[in-house]
């Protein structure tokens, strides 16, 4: 009786393992890493792929020419529990500006997603919500951006674009 009570103990536990295995593997999505700044996509009502900076996209700017941010060669960003970090970095590798979003404040995480909301710049209550998520293709950003529109009836929604920039490490 003793034996068969430590088989059926031993069974349970390696199919504690074997789940605990399972969930260890099946890996959600994770934002940290350093991202090429110059990606592509194509914007709503273009016909045709175009260049755009990531950094233009993290700092609320997603239709600002690429031009703009010539200088940044990259942007990695830190999860450290609390909050991300957006580093914007040059070809050395010297960071020229940062910003922090707060969690639940400035973003959400889900399995699959990070999105992140802010203000536009021009000081109105429209703004962006950003989501970041893993291409189909291993090794690249997808990021979806979304003008939100503050109306007399409530928020509308416009979709800009989707854009994909390469993870360097």
């Amino acid at each position: 009786m003793i034996s068969s009570s430590f088989f059926l103990l031993g069974r349970r536990v390696g199919f504690l393992l074997g789940v605990l295995a399972l969930t260890m593997t099946a890996s959600a999505f994770d934002l940290q890493g350093t991202y090429v700044d110059k990606g592509t996509g194509s914007t709503v009502g273009q016909a045709d792929t175009h260049p755009v900076s990531l950094w233009a996209i993290v700092t609320a700017e997603p239709l600002a020419p690429p031009e703009k941010f010539a200088e940044v060669a990259s942007v990695r960003f830190r999860d450290h529990g609390m909050g991300i970090d957006a580093l914007m970095r040059n070809a050395e590798g010297k960071t020229l500006s940062h910003l922090k979003w707060q969690a639940e404040k400035h973003y959400a995480k889900d399995d699959d997603k990070v999105t992140v909301w802010m203000k536009g710049l021009d000081g109105s209550d429209d703004g962006y919500a950003v989501e970041f998520n893993g291409a189909p293709q291993e090794g690249l950003l997808e990021v979806t951006v979304t003008k939100v529109l503050s109306t007399q009836i409530g928020p509308k929604t416009e979709r800009l674009g989707v854009y994909y920039f390469e993870k360097v490490r």
